[in-house]
């Protein structure tokens, strides 16, 4: 698992290691779980569970985290 991480000034970031304290969201690390997470209809999950909008940068950069299917 990895973790999206909202810091108590706002701030998102992506924990790979799940140490971070904050606000969390949780998601798995394969594709297909990143991709449902994505491009779910109107909102995803990780900015519900956040309460923030995801930036692209942080989609990246879970992207690079992923083990490939």
């Amino acid at each position: 698992m990895m973790a999206v991480v909202r810091l108590k000034d706002g701030l998102l970031v992506v924990d790979a290691a799940g140490k971070t304290y904050g606000r969390s969201a949780y998601l798995c690390r394969n594709k297909s779980c990143l991709d449902r997470a994505k491009n779910r209809k109107g909102s995803d999950p990780i900015s519900m569970s956040l309460k923030t909008s995801v930036s692209p940068a942080i989609w990246d950069e879970l992207a690079m985290l992923i083990i490939k299917d």
